[in-house]
C-alpha cells in the first residue's frame, strides 16, 4: 500500500473515531447505524463515502471484528445517493481512426500517435503510458507486448491497417526519434528535436491531454469533456459490446464493473 493510501486510510479512521467519541459512540465495533448517521452528518457523494467505508472496513477487519458497512441499512442509504453522471465523452474506433489520420508526418506527430494508440487499444492510464520504457516493450509478429508491472503484460495485437496498427507506430516513432533505451517518450521541440524525458508525474501525463486534444481541434471538433481517459473508456464501452462488461472490466483492468456502466449510460 501506498505512503498516500495509508495517510488517507488513517486521517479517515482518526476523523471517524473522533465524531463517535463527540456522541459517544463506539467506533471499534461500531454499529450500522452509527455509520449511516455519520456519513449523513458528512454530506458528502457516494465516490467519497465508499472511500470512507473502506476505511471502516479496514480497520475492523484489521482488528478481527465484522464490518458494519455491508448491511442492508448502508446499502439503502448508498442507493439514496443521488449518482452524478461523469462528464468525460468517450473516443470510439471510428473517431480514433480519423485522429490518426489528421496527425501530421513529423516527429512529434508519430509520437502522438502512438500515445493515442496505447490509450485506446491498450485502454493504458495515461500515468501508464508515460511510465514506459523502451525495455518493456516488445514486439512479436502478431502485436505488441508491454510490461506495465512485474508480472502483469497487455498485448495489443496489430491493428488492420498501417494507421491503427501499434506495432507501426511504434516502430516509427522509436525510429523518428532514435530511441534506443530508456523512457520512451520526449517532449517534442517545434524544431522536431527532442526534449526531456516525461514521466509518470502529473505534469507528464497531461502530454496524452494534449496529443488528444490537438488532434480533435484539428478535426474542427470541441476538445471540451475529453481527455487521456476518453481512450480507455472508448475501448472499455466497445469491448463491452462485443464481449461482455465483466470480459472488458478484467481486459481493461479496471477496479469496478460499474465504471464500464457509466460510460455505457452515455451511449
Amino acid at each position: 500500500m501506498k505512503s498516500t493510501t495509508r495517510r488517507a486510510y488513517a486521517k479517515d479512521w482518526a476523523h471517524f473515531v473522533a465524531w463517535c467519541a463527540d456522541w459517544d459512540l463506539p467506533s471499534l465495533p461500531s454499529e450500522p447505524a452509527t455509520v449511516v448517521a455519520y456519513l449523513e452528518v458528512l454530506g458528502v457523494g457516494l465516490p467519497r463515502c465508499r472511500q470512507i467505508l473502506s476505511t471502516i472496513t479496514k480497520m475492523h477487519t484489521h482488528h478481527s471484528f465484522e464490518t458494519p458497512c455491508k448491511n442492508s441499512e448502508v446499502f439503502e442509504f448508498l442507493a439514496a445517493i443521488p449518482r452524478k453522471k461523469s462528464s468525460r465523452k468517450v473516443i470510439d474506433s471510428n473517431l480514433l481512426f480519423r485522429l490518426l489520420t489528421a496527425l501530421p508526418d513529423t516527429v512529434a506527430g508519430k509520437r502522438d500517435r502512438l500515445l493515442l494508440l496505447l490509450g485506446f487499444s491498450g485502454a493504458l492510464r495515461r500515468s501508464e503510458i508515460v511510465a514506459l520504457t523502451v525495455e518493456q516493450v516488445r514486439v512479436e509478429p502478431d502485436g505488441l507486448v508491454l510490461l506495465i508491472s512485474e508480472g502483469d503484460s497487455i498485448k495489443i495485437p496489430r491493428g488492420e491497417s498501417p494507421v491503427v496498427c501499434s506495432v507501426e507506430a511504434y516502430q516509427a516513432w522509436v525510429h523518428a526519434a532514435q530511441i534506443k533505451t530508456g523512457a520512451l517518450f520526449r517532449t517534442v521541440h517545434w524544431s522536431s528535436k527532442l526534449g526531456p524525458v516525461l514521466g509518470p508525474a502529473k505534469d507528464g501525463g497531461k502530454i496524452v491531454d494534449r496529443a488528444l486534444k490537438r488532434a480533435l481541434k484539428s478535426l474542427g471538433i470541441d476538445p471540451a469533456g475529453y481527455s487521456a481517459g476518453s481512450l480507455r473508456a472508448g475501448w472499455g464501452v466497445e469491448a463491452a459490446a462485443r464481449s461482455g462488461k465483466v470480459y472488458a472490466a478484467a481486459q481493461g483492468r479496471w477496479r469496478a464493473i460499474s465504471s464500464i456502466y457509466r460510460h455505457l449510460e452515455k451511449l
